[in-house]
């Protein structure tokens, strides 16, 4: 699962109650390149696998899809097409190779648009909202 490659995977772990979502059905919202002491690949990816149960505050404001922004530290971004204007219904994968921890995100088709390696990956924040 990818979230055991997440070095903060408890807040994702805790929040889904042990079982984080598939990230099989993703929307991604943004992408941004951070430059500075550690260089930060980001991705603010949306989900409408939701948390059972849900917070409270969620409930409250009817929310129905789950924001989670990864940071990719120490990154090396293999592939990255943008030539595409639907970046909705992709897959995201992590998979540990000795310690690099390479991500592919791909459309429903089977094409490659993500492809990157790096040392570590954070999640910086996860939020929800109601998506009109």
């Amino acid at each position: 699962m990818w979230y055991k490659e997440i070095e903060n995977a408890e807040k994702i772990n805790i929040l889904y109650n042990g079982q984080p979502p598939l990230l099989n059905s993703i929307n991604i919202e943004r992408c941004e390149i951070q430059f500075g002491e550690d260089n930060i690949f980001s991705i603010l990816l949306e989900t409408k696998e939701l948390p059972i149960p849900m917070p409270r505050k969620w409930i409250e404001q009817n929310c129905d899809t789950v924001r989670i922004m990864l940071d990719f530290l120490s990154s090396d971004i293999r592939t990255f097409s943008i030539c595409t204007n639907n970046f909705k219904n992709l897959s995201l994968d992590i998979q540990n190779n000795d310690g690099v921890k390479k991500t592919t995100i791909s459309d429903s088709d089977g094409n490659l648009l993500l492809q990157l390696t790096s040392k570590w990956i954070y999640i910086n924040n996860v939020s929800a909202y109601k998506n009109c």
